[in-house]
């Protein structure tokens, strides 16, 4: 089952220095607004849930953790 990135809730994390959004659920691609990057994360192979890989879609740190953040309040807090 796939869920529309706008409605759903994030956990933001920052990635070699950049802040970005995690869930663990499976987005629709389709609904990733203009502008964001979509990127699966894949756990080490005895599945204790240790990211290992950071792999952009079709050939496409530290953490500072927030709680709830949506795709609007990531956009808003960090648009250039």
């Amino acid at each position: 089952m796939t869920f529309n990135a706008i409605t759903e809730h994030y956990e933001e994390i920052t990635v070699c220095g950049k802040p970005a959004l995690f869930t663990s659920i499976r987005i629709k691609r389709d609904t990733i607004p203009d502008g964001l990057y979509a990127y699966d994360v894949r756990h080490d192979d005895e599945c204790r849930g240790i990211p290992c890989e950071i792999a952009p879609l079709d050939g496409e740190g530290t953490t500072n953790h927030k709680l709830c953040t949506t795709i609007s309040d990531f956009m808003t807090a960090y648009a250039h």
